[in-house]
């Protein structure tokens, strides 16, 4: 038995990222569950008999109350430890949480992990740092360790790098209580879990592997492993369970296994699954329809030139392929399909726009089912782009107008995507031009006699609201990005 107790705190953004996604018209009304947590709680129970668990969610709680929230959880439960969560549009609001349980009570040993502290531990080592430990990778063991023994040894803040990966089998189920208090206000009805961690492919855009600290090591649960989680999520009665598997079914056994589980199950809930195109051929394709899975796919574009610069896939030319034949059948399947289309990358210009949205026209018959979904793209640290901005700038002259926006008080929504993609393409005319395109790819859907009605209509709704963000988002770049080209080149000079 221990009597140590874990607070867990999926911390805020700032108020201007707030006031900015609360002026997007095409943001969620609930809140997702942040599932980390829940594998992080149920590793220390199984590893730690008698460990207590709390939960603050301040997407949800007010943080202007946080401190009268962290004084009240102190003073009626002997807290231990907190643990946080941090990606980079956390890392302002991480330290300020550190700093207000400080002053509270400086022997609570805090601990921050997830993808920003992965990458750039050295932000949270400063002198005076209100961080303890720093985790880098996954969570589960050092974690554990950390609570436990608190084996490692001053001087802190320490940076911890996971040594150790779990057998995913060994991991028990995971359930919900944790965040039972919040079952108002997050969304319990889509589930999500993970059949495998890791992923092969190393896009542009998403974090590279040399810095992920064994987060991209594959490895997948068995089936058996899988059935158990399910039937542990199953008693929710969810209405969709999302698998977050980065790369789901790179193994063809593993694959086929998992499908016909999943297709043979008399469920009362849909399935999701997110695929990389090339994984997808006619086989693969035949089981997802068959199984009635509804699928993601990261498509991100049809430009043959954005797609090599992406590092998406080796053939341009047989991805577009594939990706219309999975259209066209989805169309078909009643399941549905989401494909990504990401805008603005660097080296993106009007042609590979016009690619893309050409070829988004030519397949919009098959729409039935079928959702292309529009995002800028976003600059992340420990992505390849981030790593070699200095190429970026010389081929395709692309700007980057605020490279570490983490540090600044601004609207995480927004200033990430500020980039001029390339030499013939700004910020603005990115948006602008792809809000005309939007509204041709609306008038083409339109006039099309192969959709139903009712998808239509649901294309109508959504186009048309993206045509409004699209709007809106123009006029806030331009004020955004004249009040950043004044400051950061300031900083950049200062530096």
């Amino acid at each position: 038995m221990t009597n140590k107790k874990v607070l867990f705190i999926y911390p805020p953004v700032n108020l201007e990222t707030t006031r900015g996604l609360e002026s997007n018209l095409l943001k969620t009304e609930t809140n997702n569950i942040e599932i980390s947590f829940l594998y992080l709680e149920s590793f220390l129970r199984k590893r730690l008999p008698g460990i207590e668990c709390e939960y603050l969610d301040f997407r949800i709680d007010d943080v202007q109350d946080a401190e009268r929230l962290l004084l009240q959880l102190f003073s009626t439960t002997t807290i231990t430890h907190v643990a946080m969560t941090c990606y980079s549009c956390h890392y302002l609001s991480v330290l300020n949480l550190a700093n207000t349980i400080k002053q509270i009570n400086k022997n609570i040993i805090i601990i921050v992990g997830g993808f920003h502290p992965t990458i750039h531990p050295e932000d949270f080592t400063f002198e005076g740092s209100p961080i303890d430990y720093i985790i880098r990778g996954e969570g589960e063991f050092p974690l554990a360790e950390i609570v436990e023994d608190d084996i490692f040894l001053p001087p802190k803040p320490r940076i911890i790098k996971n040594q150790d990966f779990p057998d995913l089998d060994e991991l028990s189920p995971i359930n919900l209580d944790l965040m039972s208090k919040y079952k108002k206000s997050l969304n319990f009805s889509e589930l999500s879990m993970y059949f495998s961690r890791g992923c092969l492919f190393d896009c542009s855009f998403c974090i590279s592997r040399d810095d992920t600290c064994g987060l991209k090591k594959y490895r997948s649960m068995s089936l058996n492993g899988m059935r158990l989680q399910l039937e542990a999520f199953e008693k929710y009665e969810p209405s969709r369970i999302i698998i977050q598997d980065p790369l789901f079914g790179v193994n063809k056994r593993w694959f086929d296994d998992v499908t016909s589980m999943l297709g043979k199950k008399d469920r009362t809930y849909k399935v999701k699954v997110e695929m990389h195109v090339d994984l997808i051929n006619k086989h693969r394709l035949e089981k997802l329809v068959g199984s009635a899975l509804d699928l993601t796919i990261g498509f991100e574009s049809a430009s043959p030139q954005m797609l090599h610069v992406m590092n998406k896939t080796r053939n341009p030319s047989r991805y577009v392929d594939n990706t219309k034949t999975i259209i066209k059948n989805y169309s078909k399947s009643g399941q549905e399909l989401v494909l990504n289309v990401l805008i603005g990358h660097p080296g993106e210009n009007r042609l590979s726009i016009d690619e893309t949205f050409n070829f988004l026209e030519g397949v919009s018959n098959y729409f039935n089912e079928v959702l292309p979904k529009f995002s800028l793209f976003r600059l992340y640290p420990g992505t390849p782009v981030y790593r070699y901005m200095q190429f970026f700038e010389m081929i395709f002259k692309t700007v980057f107008y605020m490279k570490n926006w983490w540090y600044h008080d601004v609207d995480f929504s927004l200033v990430p995507s500020i980039i001029d993609p390339s030499r013939n393409l700004d910020i603005i005319s990115e948006i602008s031009y792809s809000n005309e395109k939007i509204n041709m790819l609306l008038r083409q859907i339109s006039k099309s006699k192969n959709l139903a009605l009712k998808y239509q209509l649901v294309y109508m709704k959504y186009l048309s609201r993206m045509n409004r963000t699209f709007k809106e988002l123009e006029g806030k770049m331009i004020r955004l990005k004249c009040d950043l080209s004044r400051k950061e080149m300031v900083m950049e000079k200062n530096q």
